[in-house]
């Protein structure tokens, strides 16, 4: 296993004799995650402060999402619950076969869509075999290849209006870097994509 370390040593004297050596290893793995949050964070902030139009903001957040926790799509999508639409302007995808267009949300999980309209973040690990998801997998997560995914809904006027959603194309590997228990079902403790490992 590597790993990133920062090392010291200083040699171990005796009656003025170098008798040996001690070598001290610090892990700065975690500071390192850290430093690439951060890098992140002011890169998406820079994207926020320049962009042109909210369209090419929207496509530039879900490329940068969607590459830092390298998964397979990103998209934002705006969501119009009376009309039962979804509609994903652009998405990024790694294989670039895009979802972009106007979908029914009627067509995806019920339960999963009264957990977004509650304004809750959904977290499924395996739309396959989720009871939630499984029914509609040859039909609807599985030919766009979302094999587990978060869906963040943002509300406006209390209900859901848009979402952001990364999506990885093999079961389980995003949920191998977000922690179970800081990311529990329905909830989003401070800002996703810092809870990386």
């Amino acid at each position: 296993t590597y790993f990133d370390v920062r090392y010291t040593s200083s040699p171990l004297m005796e009656a003025g004799r170098v008798m040996g050596l001690v070598v001290v290893f610090r892990d700065v793995g975690e500071r390192r995650t850290l430093q690439r949050e951060q890098e992140f964070q002011l890169n998406l902030a820079e994207k926020i402060r320049v962009a042109a139009s909210p369209a090419e903001l929207l496509a530039e957040i879900a490329e940068m999402v969607g590459r830092h926790l390298d998964v397979h799509r990103c998209l934002f999508n705006e969501i119009d619950l009376p009309a039962d639409l979804e509609t994903v302007h652009s998405d990024f995808a790694r294989d670039g076969a895009s979802v972009a267009g106007v979908h029914r949300i009627s067509e995806y999980s019920q339960p999963m869509g009264e957990l977004m309209k509650a304004g809750k973040t959904v977290v499924n690990r395996d739309s396959e075999r989720d009871p939630r998801t499984a029914e509609l997998f040859d039909k609807v997560y599985g030919p766009s290849r979302e094999l587990s995914y978060v869906a963040v809904p943002m509300l406006r006027g209390g209900e859901s209006g848009a979402a952001i959603a990364p999506s990885d194309a093999e079961h389980s590997t995003l949920w191998q870097r977000i922690a179970a228990d800081e990311m529990p079902e329905g909830k989003a403790k401070g800002n996703i994509f810092c809870k990386i490992r």
